[in-house]
């Protein structure tokens, strides 16, 4: 979406020029293995020993808990109708945004008592910001992009075996026991709760 046609044909070109193609995701596999034989299933990852082990900073000391957390970039696939009504209808908890803004209107819920948005935050902090999160939470909008995205939080809040509660992203459900996958917004909350 919203990609000129000549980036799209230069796209085209590339595939079928490409020695190799490698991608993250199933959708994107089974998309590109048609127009190149050389194409690899590298799914995503994370630094397990970098998140895993502390010391971990404090970082929210004063924020009230339960901390629904969410740490990356808050841009285009971030689903701000969900987390207004997660703010609107869970007032007893806090919710934490790390990461910069991109696009996305986090104006209409930065005046909420329960809501605290961090900004951008240097790669070594992320760990203790984990740290403190009671859920961690990937808000994504359900949408062509989001359902071959392989979202590399995923890895990193597991890694300190923080519950997760996801949009219904099919690159996820291979993971279905490992966090809770919400069907729309009223069971993404319940699955928060």
């Amino acid at each position: 979406p919203g990609m000129s046609e000549a980036l799209l044909a230069s796209e085209r070109r590339l595939l079928v020029d490409a020695d190799l193609v490698v991608v993250t995701g199933q959708k994107l596999f089974e998309k590109y293995r048609e127009r190149n034989e050389h194409v690899v299933l590298a799914r995503n990852g994370a630094d397990f020993d970098f998140f895993h082990e502390g010391p971990f900073q404090s970082v929210l000391p004063d924020v009230p808990r339960p901390i629904i957390g969410y740490f990356g970039a808050i841009a285009d696939w971030f689903d701000l109708e969900l987390v207004t009504k997660l703010v609107r209808e869970r007032t007893s908890y806090t919710v934490v945004l790390v990461g910069g803004v991109f696009n996305v209107a986090v104006e209409t819920i930065e005046h909420y008592p329960n809501v605290v948005i961090v900004g951008q935050k240097p790669y070594e902090l992320m760990p203790s910001y984990l740290h403190a999160f009671d859920v961690c939470m990937i808000p994504f909008k359900v949408n062509a992009i989001t359902e071959a995205t392989d979202p590399v939080k995923f890895y990193e809040y597991i890694s300190q075996g923080k519950p997760v509660v996801a949009t219904h992203m099919p690159e996820l459900f291979a993971y279905k026991d490992l966090l809770s996958i919400a069907e729309d917004h009223d069971d993404f909350i319940q699955k928060i709760d």
